[in-house]
Protein backbone atom coordinates (compact mmCIF):
# COMPACT_ATOMS: atom_id res chain seq x y z
CA UNK A 1 0.00 0.00 0.00
CA UNK A 2 0.99 3.52 -1.04
CA UNK A 3 1.44 6.13 1.57
CA UNK A 4 -0.27 9.21 1.07
CA UNK A 5 1.17 12.31 -0.68
CA UNK A 6 0.65 15.43 1.95
CA UNK A 7 0.81 18.94 0.82
CA UNK A 8 2.76 21.82 3.29
CA UNK A 9 4.53 24.69 2.67
CA UNK A 10 8.79 24.86 2.22
CA UNK A 11 10.65 25.25 5.53
CA UNK A 12 14.29 25.89 5.74
CA UNK A 13 14.88 22.44 6.65
CA UNK A 14 13.61 21.15 3.53
CA UNK A 15 16.84 23.33 1.31
CA UNK A 16 18.84 20.09 0.69
CA UNK A 17 15.82 18.41 -0.47
CA UNK A 18 14.55 21.47 -2.32
CA UNK A 19 17.70 21.93 -4.47
CA UNK A 20 17.91 18.31 -5.10
CA UNK A 21 14.83 18.37 -7.17
CA UNK A 22 15.73 21.83 -8.57
CA UNK A 23 18.71 19.93 -10.12
CA UNK A 24 16.65 17.13 -10.83
CA UNK A 25 14.57 19.43 -13.16
CA UNK A 26 17.23 20.84 -14.59
CA UNK A 27 18.94 17.66 -15.76
CA UNK A 28 15.72 16.64 -17.17
CA UNK A 29 14.92 19.51 -18.90
CA UNK A 30 18.57 20.20 -19.72
CA UNK A 31 17.79 18.15 -23.53
CA UNK A 32 14.57 20.45 -24.38
CA UNK A 33 16.45 23.88 -23.22
CA UNK A 34 20.57 24.23 -24.12
CA UNK A 35 20.43 27.69 -22.04
CA UNK A 36 19.84 26.17 -18.50
CA UNK A 37 22.17 26.74 -15.29
CA UNK A 38 23.97 23.09 -14.94
CA UNK A 39 22.42 21.32 -12.46
CA UNK A 40 25.62 21.08 -10.56
CA UNK A 41 25.35 24.89 -10.22
CA UNK A 42 22.33 25.19 -8.50
CA UNK A 43 22.46 25.70 -4.86
CA UNK A 44 21.36 27.86 -2.10
CA UNK A 45 21.41 31.02 -4.02
CA UNK A 46 18.91 29.43 -6.41
CA UNK A 47 16.39 28.76 -3.73
CA UNK A 48 17.18 32.37 -2.31
CA UNK A 49 15.88 33.71 -5.64
CA UNK A 50 12.75 31.48 -5.80
CA UNK A 51 11.97 33.25 -1.81
CA UNK A 52 12.60 36.69 -3.41
CA UNK A 53 10.16 35.95 -5.83
CA UNK A 54 7.57 34.27 -3.67
CA UNK A 55 8.14 37.20 -1.61
CA UNK A 56 7.46 39.72 -4.56
CA UNK A 57 4.12 38.12 -5.98
CA UNK A 58 2.45 36.61 -2.77
CA UNK A 59 3.87 33.15 -3.33
CA UNK A 60 4.62 30.19 -2.02
CA UNK A 61 7.07 27.04 -2.39
CA UNK A 62 4.81 24.10 -1.97
CA UNK A 63 5.78 20.59 -1.35
CA UNK A 64 4.70 17.03 -2.15
CA UNK A 65 6.06 14.68 0.71
CA UNK A 66 5.41 10.74 1.42
CA UNK A 67 6.53 9.43 4.69
CA UNK A 68 8.15 12.76 5.40
CA UNK A 69 10.16 12.68 2.34
CA UNK A 70 9.83 15.69 -0.54
CA UNK A 71 9.22 13.78 -3.38
CA UNK A 72 8.18 16.68 -5.01
CA UNK A 73 7.67 20.96 -5.22
CA UNK A 74 5.81 23.53 -6.95
CA UNK A 75 6.60 27.92 -7.01
CA UNK A 76 3.14 30.00 -6.79
CA UNK A 77 2.75 33.35 -7.41
CA UNK A 78 -0.89 34.19 -6.69
CA UNK A 79 -0.13 38.06 -7.87
CA UNK A 80 1.79 37.92 -11.06
CA UNK A 81 1.11 41.51 -13.25
CA UNK A 82 1.31 41.15 -17.49
CA UNK A 83 4.02 43.21 -18.31
CA UNK A 84 2.62 45.71 -20.71
CA UNK A 85 5.86 46.37 -22.30
CA UNK A 86 5.83 43.06 -24.02
CA UNK A 87 2.66 43.99 -25.62
CA UNK A 88 1.45 47.45 -25.04
CA UNK A 89 -2.24 46.50 -26.54
CA UNK A 90 -2.87 44.35 -23.88
CA UNK A 91 -5.03 45.57 -20.59
CA UNK A 92 -2.69 45.74 -17.78
CA UNK A 93 -4.19 42.26 -15.42
CA UNK A 94 -3.06 40.12 -12.87
CA UNK A 95 -2.89 36.28 -12.61
CA UNK A 96 -1.85 33.41 -10.80
CA UNK A 97 1.54 31.30 -11.82
CA UNK A 98 3.00 28.09 -11.37
CA UNK A 99 6.56 29.02 -11.95
CA UNK A 100 8.01 25.36 -11.52
CA UNK A 101 6.95 22.12 -10.98
CA UNK A 102 9.11 19.08 -10.71
CA UNK A 103 8.23 15.35 -9.19
CA UNK A 104 11.61 13.17 -8.43
CA UNK A 105 12.15 10.80 -11.06
CA UNK A 106 11.34 7.83 -9.22
CA UNK A 107 8.42 8.73 -8.44
CA UNK A 108 6.99 10.27 -11.99
CA UNK A 109 3.67 8.95 -13.25
CA UNK A 110 1.98 8.58 -9.94
CA UNK A 111 -0.14 11.52 -10.09
CA UNK A 112 1.98 13.56 -8.03
CA UNK A 113 2.24 16.54 -10.41
CA UNK A 114 -1.62 16.97 -10.65
CA UNK A 115 -2.10 16.92 -7.05
CA UNK A 116 0.89 19.78 -6.84
CA UNK A 117 -1.19 21.63 -9.25
CA UNK A 118 -4.61 21.01 -7.70
CA UNK A 119 -3.07 22.56 -4.52
CA UNK A 120 -1.52 25.38 -6.50
CA UNK A 121 -5.18 26.09 -8.09
CA UNK A 122 -6.69 26.36 -4.77
CA UNK A 123 -3.86 28.41 -3.25
CA UNK A 124 -4.75 30.84 -6.43
CA UNK A 125 -8.33 30.55 -5.93
CA UNK A 126 -7.90 31.47 -2.21
CA UNK A 127 -5.65 34.36 -3.31
CA UNK A 128 -8.75 35.93 -5.59
CA UNK A 129 -6.70 34.99 -8.93
CA UNK A 130 -8.95 35.12 -12.21
CA UNK A 131 -6.67 33.23 -14.38
CA UNK A 132 -4.24 30.53 -13.16
CA UNK A 133 -0.83 30.09 -15.58
CA UNK A 134 1.67 27.30 -16.08
CA UNK A 135 4.57 27.30 -19.14
CA UNK A 136 6.26 24.18 -20.37
CA UNK A 137 9.18 24.09 -22.80
CA UNK A 138 7.53 22.64 -25.84
CA UNK A 139 9.78 19.51 -25.91
CA UNK A 140 8.49 18.18 -22.43
CA UNK A 141 5.42 16.91 -24.35
CA UNK A 142 4.69 15.16 -20.89
CA UNK A 143 4.24 18.20 -19.32
CA UNK A 144 1.88 19.70 -21.91
CA UNK A 145 -0.52 16.58 -21.46
CA UNK A 146 -0.56 17.21 -17.70
CA UNK A 147 -1.31 20.54 -18.12
CA UNK A 148 -4.39 20.22 -20.86
CA UNK A 149 -5.58 17.24 -18.67
CA UNK A 150 -5.81 19.52 -16.03
CA UNK A 151 -7.79 22.11 -17.63
CA UNK A 152 -5.07 24.27 -19.26
CA UNK A 153 -5.07 25.31 -23.16
CA UNK A 154 -2.54 27.28 -24.88
CA UNK A 155 -2.45 30.96 -24.65
CA UNK A 156 0.70 31.90 -26.82
CA UNK A 157 3.49 30.06 -28.71
CA UNK A 158 7.22 31.53 -28.74
CA UNK A 159 8.73 30.65 -31.86
CA UNK A 160 12.65 31.00 -31.80
CA UNK A 161 15.20 30.96 -34.61
CA UNK A 162 18.97 30.42 -34.12
CA UNK A 163 20.87 32.86 -36.15
CA UNK A 164 24.47 31.83 -36.61
CA UNK A 165 27.10 34.06 -36.41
Amino acid sequence: MTSAIVMRDYAPTDEAALIGLVQDLQRFEGPFFDRLVPAAEIGPWYIERLLAGCANNKGFIRLATRDGTVVGYATILTVAAMDVADDPGVVPFSYAYIGELCVAPGQRGGGIGQLLIADCEALARRAGAKWLRISSLSGNQRACRIYQAAGFAELRVIFEKALES
